[in-house]
């Protein structure tokens, strides 16, 4: 079957009216852990972004100190790969107002989070699909059976969405260990690596955490703790996400570090004092 021409903006368009359209976007309301949040729209319209396969930034990930030796390249995920497209999908204002302030997670966050993650992964797999209609191949790292997650010694995995992102051009790391694009870090991310040979984006930056100021105030709204100036500890993290689970059994997820932020859904302004020397190791975490 000859092959469709396919550009950035069909694809723009594609994931646009998935997000309006898909009722895997708003929550169920047999499931709604409040009737407040039967019907709540997860997410706005996502941010793509697209790169080479053949980024040479991706062979740095399988270093030890950033996704590690496990991690897969876009061409050992599918053979003859040309392009990875990153999507970042934004939290509501409603998603985000809602979790705002406290110490424990809002309900509608919680099902952004797990509710939500079902649908990122389907917007991805849809617009995978809609690619192979054209002749083309493409796959989502996270929905193949080859995705893993380690937990020893450090939790790390065989794809990472956050080091996609960032060198498709849609942000940099933060001292919370988000990813920082120009609609701010209070989503999730998904991608999908293909044959197609899209025009990979310009990195409108130069250093890791160039979109972070710096400001703490992710670290002085963490519930854990688990943040401070050189970065963002995983054990105290995931202890308080089992608090969670605890309360919430099937649900995990805080955001804490994320909603109410300078950075919540835009580029904060540059402070010219920030320090960045102190960071340690943001990028190497997944």
């Amino acid at each position: 079957m000859p092959r469709m021409n396919i550009a950035k903006e069909d694809i723009e368009h594609f994931l646009q009216a998935f997000s309006d359209d898909s009722s895997l976007n708003r929550v169920a309301a047999d499931i709604a852990l409040a009737p407040a949040c039967a019907g709540v729209r997860m997410y706005d319209a996502p941010l793509v972004g697209v790169s080479s396969a053949r980024d040479p930034l991706y062979a740095e990930c399988k270093k030890a100190h950033v996704a590690g030796e496990n991690y897969m390249l876009p061409t050992e995920w599918l053979d003859g790969a040309k392009s990875v497209i990153s999507i970042f999908n934004p939290f509501t204002r409603g998603i985000k107002d809602s979790n705002a302030g406290g110490d424990r997670p809002s309900l509608a966050w919680l099902h952004g989070r797990v509710q939500g993650q079902d649908y990122i992964v389907a917007a991805a797999q849809a617009l995978a699909e809609r690619l192979r209609s054209t002749g083309a191949r493409a796959l989502v790292p996270v929905a193949d059976r080859r995705f893993a997650v380690y937990k020893e010694p450090r939790i790390y995995s065989t794809w990472s969405e956050r080091h996609a992102a960032y060198i498709a051009g849609l942000g940099t790391f933060s001292l919370n260990r988000a990813v920082i694009t120009k609609k701010g870090s209070a989503g999730r991310f998904c991608s999908v690596v293909t044959d197609i040979d899209l025009e990979a984006d310009a990195r409108e930056y130069t250093g890791l955490y160039d979109n972070c100021s710096l400001c703490g105030a992710c670290r002085k709204a963490c519930p854990a703790g688990a943040i401070n100036t050189h970065g963002k500890a995983h054990a105290p993290c995931f202890s308080f996400l089992e608090t969670v689970n605890q309360q919430y059994p099937s649900y995990y997820g805080c955001g804490k570090c994320q909603c109410g932020m300078p950075c919540e859904s835009a580029v904060p302004p540059k402070n010219p004092r920030a320090d960045y020397s102190v960071i340690k190791n943001i990028d190497s975490r997944n």
